[in-house]
């Protein structure tokens, strides 16, 4: 019974963590989606500015391919705003 409480409590750190590293550097090339499956946003690319500013490119998943669509640039500060506003968690 005591390692079945272990595990519980092991993989309920690491789902915290992976909830964490969402609000941290986006992965470039990546679909992170919102906790009520409607938005889903496309990391086109992350740059590193300095040692705690980046730059983050997004699209809209649907429009990745398309040449002619606009995306946007965030802040790392924006980037996690967008991140906690609609509960963005990478896509599996």
């Amino acid at each position: 019974m005591k390692n079945n409480a272990q595990n519980v409590m092991i993989f309920g750190r690491l789902r915290l963590m992976n909830k964490e590293s969402s609000m941290d550097k986006p992965v470039p090339q990546t679909t992170y989606v919102s906790s009520d499956k409607l938005m889903r946003i496309f990391v086109e690319s992350v740059s590193q500015v300095d040692d705690d500013f980046y730059l983050v490119s997004i699209i809209d998943e649907p429009s990745k391919d398309d040449m002619y669509a606009d995306g946007d640039e965030l802040t790392n500060s924006e980037w996690r705003d967008l991140v906690k506003q609609f509960g963005l968690e990478r896509a599996e």
